[in-house]
């Protein structure tokens, strides 16, 4: 077996994938036929696959904004080619409204269909039935990318620039090794899908073996590292929206606005990867160019002009 007919394999097999073949860069063929895949391949042409895992992006063509999907490289997850989701025949992707996914970006302008796909209520979210609509995920490495995403999503951010960061509750910390330990916990929690099962009552017994070996294979390093390699692509980040709020300072107890002398609770959406670590005493009779602080047992007081 060559290299081809391997990588071909492993993607039908392990994703669940539907193969992609371009001509002139543009998908020409969608397929989820072996032989056709490889000998695409073997042929030297541009081959990548379609995830179980649709995240749709927004973009902008000719003024216009297009739902646009992601099909992933074969050879490397990081080859990533975004086309119109319209160019999908149905029958390879779940309609928008039934596979219950939310373009990211702006959704003005689009159809009446994807209208409420942008909002999440914070109760669906948080659902404490959360670990209940994990039985519907698949014993792939596109459904550990989803209980990945739908456990840290909100907790990790990829940069080109910086790597990985996570959120350590008060600011965005660079740390590449944090993410694969979220994505160890990601793969011991799929033991608890097999203990669900139990719960549910009735025969489930080769479900539960299921659930278990493969949340044993899912604890590999091969399974952790692609997790993290196929996460990257759905929490990436450009590097100026990190600290680019000069009125905002990002302090022990919250963030300080500077132009109303406010505190605010620490919030991932400030985007902050630097701290003063001192706390901030407001008093609201004081000059709003005078700010108190106290580190330690000192209190400092600075006046900005």
């Amino acid at each position: 077996m060559n290299n081809n007919e391997q990588l071909i394999d492993t993607t039908l097999t392990m994703y669940h994938a539907c193969i992609v073949i371009f001509s002139d860069d543009k998908p020409t063929i969608f397929t989820r036929d072996r032989q056709v895949s490889i000998d695409a391949m073997n042929q030297g042409k541009k081959v990548g696959y379609l995830s179980s895992v649709d995240t749709p992006t927004i973009e902008e063509v000719d003024g216009k904004p297009v739902i646009m999907t992601t099909v992933w490289g074969i050879e490397n997850h990081r080859d990533v080619t975004l086309i119109p989701r319209d160019s999908v025949p149905a029958k390879v992707l779940k309609p928008i409204k039934e596979a219950k996914i939310e373009p990211e970006g702006d959704v003005s302008g689009l159809s009446d269909e994807y209208a409420d796909l942008h909002v999440k209520s914070d109760e669906e979210q948080e659902s404490q039935d959360f670990f209940f609509k994990k039985l519907e995920y698949t014993l792939t490495d596109s459904g550990n990318l989803e209980r990945f995403l739908g456990l840290y999503g909100k907790q990790v951010k990829y940069c080109d620039s910086f790597g990985w960061l996570y959120w350590n509750g008060k600011m965005w910390v660079k740390d590449d090794s944090q993410v694969f330990k979220y994505a160890n916990k990601t793969a011991q929690s799929i033991y608890k899908e097999a203990a669900l099962y139990e719960s549910l009552g009735g025969n489930h017994t080769q479900d539960i073996i299921k659930i278990g070996t493969w949340a044993k294979n899912s604890l590999s390093k091969y399974h952790i590292s692609s997790m993290v390699d196929m996460a990257q692509h759905y929490v990436k980040t450009n590097p100026d929206e990190f600290d680019e709020n000069p009125m905002l300072l990002n302090v022990g107890n919250g963030i300080i606005d500077l132009k109303t002398g406010k505190l605010l609770e620490h919030d991932p959406k400030y985007m902050f990867t630097k701290i003063v670590d001192v706390d901030y005493e407001h008093d609201d009779e004081s000059p709003t160019d005078k700010y108190s602080f106290r580190g330690g047992l000192k209190k400092h007081t600075i006046t900005c002009s």
